[in-house]
């Protein structure tokens, strides 16, 4: 099988993009706490399909130190990569994934800029 690569997508700068919005009993409970604003490819839900999908993410609420759990909490958020083929809600979930953080890691602090999934 031969997959042609796509160049990387150009994210819009955070405040231009559509924040996602917690929905109760339909985005997942976590969800509330993280900001997510979507910058390209289709929303979940929307049936159009797509190969990619990204945008910014944050915490609502900055926590006083930045730790392996957070950013676990952060790379879980984004919602799973089959959902805008769908065209309404169903219960989804990235069947695997696996996340390396090296140690020494690079100081993180809350709100750190610049960064996109």
């Amino acid at each position: 099988m031969q997959v042609d690569a796509l160049s990387a997508s150009e994210a819009q700068p955070v405040e231009q993009c559509p924040a996602l919005p917690y929905i109760p009993n339909t985005t997942p409970e976590f969800t509330r706490h993280i900001e997510m604003r979507w910058s390209f490819g289709h929303m979940p839900f929307s049936g159009k399909g797509g190969r990619e999908m990204g945008g910014w993410m944050q915490f609502r609420e900055s926590p006083e130190t930045f730790s392996d759990a957070h950013i676990v909490a952060l790379v879980n958020t984004w919602p799973t990569a089959v959902l805008p083929h769908l065209s309404g809600p169903v219960p989804a979930s990235s069947l695997s994934w696996a996340l390396d953080i090296i140690h020494p890691r690079p100081a993180l602090s809350p709100g750190d800029s610049g960064r996109h999934f």
